[in-house]
């Protein structure tokens, strides 16, 4: 009867200690399924606020392109058709004005758009510029070009001067 009791025992202490294994095995595998999804949760967030930053990226070289392609600002010979990456000064003058209308909201959205001329002399124009409320970041893009001024040069000819437009998205 004592040997029975003692082999009893010895089955129930097994039966503890399989037990003691299996419920340490699923506690450690609950740490590891927590820990993955923390790590997965900061990746996700990393990727959405990377998502955020290219889209505000290609929307700041969107506007650059449409800028590059208006009408408003290009330099034309007559015409011909118009100079590629060339602004002419007195459409940039003009423009600082029709820029305020709302239907430009429409192709600039929240964004600054200046013009600078950097050589012969420094000079800058704004041509629109309607910050987002409580914006938190301002991403620009820069595109070179150069500047027509029509009559500046020798003997009446247009003058051609260097500069670039920045076009600042706000965010």
């Amino acid at each position: 009867m004592k040997a029975k009791r003692f082999q009893a025992h010895i089955c129930d202490r097994r039966a503890q200690i399989r037990m003691t294994e299996t419920v340490a095995v699923i506690f450690i595998f609950l740490i590891l399924v927590v820990i993955g999804i923390v790590f997965f949760s900061k990746y996700q967030e990393g990727a959405a606020q990377e998502k955020v930053h290219e889209q505000f990226v290609k929307q700041a070289q969107e506007i650059t392109t449409k800028l590059l392609y208006s009408p408003e600002l290009t330099c034309t010979r007559g015409e011909a058709e118009a100079e590629s990456f060339c602004f002419d000064l007195m459409k940039v003058q003009a423009a600082q004005e029709a820029f305020k209308d709302e239907y430009y909201f429409d192709i600039f959205s929240f964004a600054r758009v200046t013009v600078n001329q950097t050589y012969p002399e420094k000079k800058g124009w704004i041509l629109y510029e309607r910050k987002k409320p409580e914006y938190t970041k301002i991403t620009p893009t820069y595109f070179t070009l150069s500047l027509k001024d029509p009559g500046a040069g020798h003997k009446g000819e247009a003058a051609y001067r260097y500069g670039f437009v920045k076009v600042e998205v706000f965010g």
